[in-house]
């Protein structure tokens, strides 16, 4: 393999690389606005984990970060 082959290989695995990160950096960021919706209709930590069928200690991890 030529060396400009390589090159092209590198930059279609960073292309995907970064487009996988910025899906999981989406689903995050959703994940933060959801729980800052629910909270701000009144619901606690407990109720909004069950809503959102997250572990209890992810969304008090979360609600840290708001």
């Amino acid at each position: 393999m030529q060396a400009w082959e390589e090159c092209e290989l590198d930059k279609k695995e960073a292309r995907e690389e970064g487009r996988l990160l910025g899906q999981e950096e989406g689903k995050f960021l959703l994940l933060k606005n959801q729980i800052q919706k629910k909270l701000q209709k009144g619901l606690s930590p407990e109720e909004i984990a069950k809503a959102l069928e997250k572990e209890l200690s992810t969304i008090l991890a979360l609600i840290k970060e708001l």
